[in-house]
């Protein structure tokens, strides 16, 4: 035997990968032997042939005896034990200039400002750009009409903005941590981040502080010189998304437990509630915290916790319920009004298919005691010796046996073990990357696991999910088979193409159409679904759109397809005949490599499926161009009644060098099916060519339009573009840390 080919045996052995069942008899000859085939994929198991078999039901804690008795029969393989510890140091919050320290622990006073403002508020205004009417997504800023309340990294600044002659900043929230977004829920201010002071006050507390913290408070903002801070939570963990919808607030974290699990409490993520530590799994009483806690029952290599924390905001008093899932990371989520889909990336367990198929491959060939040892160890209970643990003592049996035989049958076992991956891999060629999705009602008395599902490949983002009629879509691109380097050595290993796929699950999360091989070589870059319609652009060296007819959820079809120049990132509805596109113009260099240019904007006209056109395109700038569109759906300004298209852009040209031309906002209309350019809100001519002057968000408020970056919010009319006023936000922050020297 060959030494490579000895080589490849141990890292057949040692390396985890996914086999079939192919054995040898005792004449040598390859034949199909599987003993134990089904393998778990989260709430899902897989069948010899490769399909989906029946799913497991997602099941809740009761008791704190219940998590013991799961600890002690679940023990992860590792558990690492994390002391380390960073000292921050503390920036104290306060309020400023008109708001002391002493406004947040006291009631809002009777000010006469507080009648006025009130009464100045305009209902014509815009809010943040949403996938779903009526949900809120949580931003950078936010306005009510009234005033514009304005996150500029540990700032947050209040601002009376109507009329738009006396915009002004009443107050300036200073945090003593990183925020990350907003929400307004009538007068309440509510704002989260991440929050790193809690390492300051480790003294204080009955706990040693590990591991990352998310914040969420809630300001009474009823007089906007005066915000008084009513409701502060810290909770273990990392920030995921959220949702504001009918007066809810739904926070979504995601924490993973690194630290021994010797009683619930340390298996729990931690909660502080006004500085107060939250009991979990207690009697009722204040600062005590009954969840619910769902489990799949699984194996599981780690503990991670996906925690959804609702705050009712309509309530007399801000109370917080809580709802954990043990899960992967949740990294896209979707909500309509009566459903909220968690979603994560997961990927075959290559080494336990490979060890479990090896095990029935070798058992029948072992000697009778090593056959009892084997079986010894499986039956085992999971407290005593983990799945790893078995797994391991059950290799070195194996391996053994393997290492004793000859050159001649180690080299037959080689091209054995060959063929049964060769076939194990055709079979799961829809299963190296999955999207799981877990379908969660929203109900009056709380939130209510209902089903899990599964589909092929990767969800680019929120955009890729949508449900309509009961049915819940969701697009993927699946990346393609990618085999172990040392199996693309061999013949017939070589990695599949990708290709993009649109599902359709029933309200069991059960898929019930699908539309596959989209696009092959290809990725999304952009989706949006609206009614019985669906639209995906793919991107290589062109911009193919596709239009999807997904009126029969059981028969989705591809209408359409329309190849331009370049690829679009975002994809927003002008109405049911037009679809706007947000990307970037590419061209072929002579190289037969795709080139990026600057910013493009596409009209699409869609009232033919079958026959896509592109009706018009606004080309921004050239390489290195960019705008915040491209990233987050929420930095575009549209409304069709006001004929209104907002951009914020930082324009690059080329030259010597290609250098900034301008940095700030685009305004157009559409007028003929045609972009119209009205103007540039200019930004950078308010100070240095620099990140903080950048335009990151738009909003109007009657016939006003505000642009707003880190530094300046410009106020121009929308009928002219007419510059009506400018804040300097930077410059107040300067003087009140002079007049704050000077009072102390």
């Amino acid at each position: 035997m060959k030494k490579s080919y000895l080589v490849l045996l141990t890292l057949v052995i040692a390396i985890g990968i996914t086999v079939g069942g192919c054995s040898l008899n005792k004449e040598g000859q390859t034949v199909k032997k599987i003993n134990n085939p089904d393998f778990v994929i989260d709430n899902k198991t897989v069948d010899e042939n490769g399909e989906l078999a029946d799913k497991e039901v997602m099941q809740k804690f009761n008791s704190r005896e219940e998590i013991l008795t799961f600890l002690d029969e679940n023990r992860v393989a590792s558990q690492i034990q994390n002391n380390g510890m960073y000292d921050y140091g503390v920036v104290e919050e306060r309020m400023m200039p008109m708001a002391s320290m002493e406004s947040i622990d006291q009631a809002v006073g009777d000010s006469q400002a507080l009648n006025s403002v009130k009464k100045e508020a305009s209902s014509d205004y815009s809010e943040t750009n949403v996938q779903v009417a009526g949900i809120d997504e949580a931003d950078i800023v936010k306005t009510n009409g009234k005033g514009v309340f304005v996150l500029s990294k540990e700032n947050i600044f209040l601002l009376k903005a109507y009329p738009a002659s006396e915009t002004e900043v009443m107050s300036v929230i200073k945090l003593d941590n990183y925020a990350r977004n907003l929400y307004l829920q009538d007068d309440y201010l509510i704002v989260f981040g991440s929050d790193s002071s809690i390492y300051t006050k480790r003294s204080s507390l009955s706990f040693v502080p590990r591991s990352s913290y998310t914040f969420l408070k809630v300001f009474d903002i009823s007089d906007l010189s005066k915000p008084v801070l009513v409701k502060d939570w810290k909770f273990q963990g990392n920030y995921s998304d959220s949702r504001l919808t009918s007066g809810k607030l739904y926070l979504i974290t995601n924490y993973h437990n690194y630290s021994g699990y010797n009683n619930v409490d340390d298996f729990l993520p931690q909660i502080l509630e006004d500085n107060k530590e939250v009991a979990i799994f207690c009697e009722k009483g204040k600062n005590c915290l009954m969840p619910d806690i769902y489990y799949l029952p699984t194996p599981y290599d780690n503990y991670n916790y996906t925690n959804i924390f609702t705050v009712d905001l309509k309530a007399s008093e801000l109370s917080m319920d809580m709802d954990s899932f043990l899960l992967d990371q949740a990294n896209n989520i979707y909500m309509s009004y009566d459903n909220l889909y968690l979603s994560y990336i997961k990927y075959l367990d290559h080494n336990q298919i490979k060890q479990e198929t090896e095990r029935d491959l070798v058992f029948p060939y072992l000697s009778l005691e090593d056959r009892e040892k084997i079986s010894t160890i499986e039956a085992v209970d999971s407290f005593i010796l983990t799945e790893a643990e078995k797994q391991a003592k059950i290799n070195r049996i194996i391996y053994s046996y393997l290492a004793s035989l000859s050159e001649e049958e180690q080299e037959r076992w080689q091209e054995n073990i060959l063929a049964a991956l060769k076939d194990k891999y055709k079979d799961l060629a829809d299963s190296w990357e999955q999207t799981i999705i877990h379908k969660i009602a929203v109900k009056d008395s709380g939130l209510e696991p209902t089903s899990q599902g599964a589909v092929s490949g990767r969800a680019l983002n929120q955009f890729s999910m949508d449900e309509h009629n009961g049915y819940f879509r969701i697009a993927t691109t699946n990346s393609g088979n990618n085999y172990p380097w040392y199996l693309r050595n061999e013949g017939g290993f070589e990695r599949e193409e990708s290709d993009n796929r649109v599902y359709i699950l029933d309200a069991n999360l059960e898929t019930v159409g699908q539309i596959k091989d989209l696009a092959k070589g290809e990725r999304i870059y952009s989706a949006r679904f609206m009614g019985d319609k669906g639209y995906l652009v793919t991107f290589k060296q062109v911009d193919p759109l596709f239009a999807l007819d997904l009126s029969n959820p059981t028969n989705p079809k591809v209408l359409g397809e329309l190849k331009i120049p370049g690829f679009s990132e975002y994809l927003h509805p002008y109405d049911e005949d037009i679809i706007i596109g947000f990307g970037k113009d590419t061209y072929v260099d002579e190289n037969e490599r795709v080139r990026v240019k600057g910013l493009k904007l596409s009209l699409f006209d869609v009232s033919n499926p079958s026959a896509l056109k592109e009706l018009d395109t606004y080309i921004a700038g050239d390489s290195g161009s960019y705008s915040y569109v491209l990233d987050d759906h929420k930095a575009l300004l549209f409304s069709k009644e006001k004929n209104l298209l907002v951009l914020p852009v930082r324009i690059n040209e080329p030259g010597e060098s290609y250098y900034e031309r301008f940095n700030g906002a685009l305004v157009f209309s559409i007028v003929d099916k045609k972009f119209n350019l009205r103007g540039e809100i200019d930004h950078q001519d308010l100070g240095s060519n620099n990140y903080d002057n950048q335009v990151k968000r738009s909003l109007y408020i009657e016939n006003n339009l505000y642009t707003v970056s880190d530094n300046y919010i410009k106020i121009n009319s929308l009928s002219d573009l007419k510059e009506l006023k400018t804040v300097n936000l930077s410059t107040f922050l300067k003087d009140y840390e002079i007049i704050s020297r000077e009072e102390n």
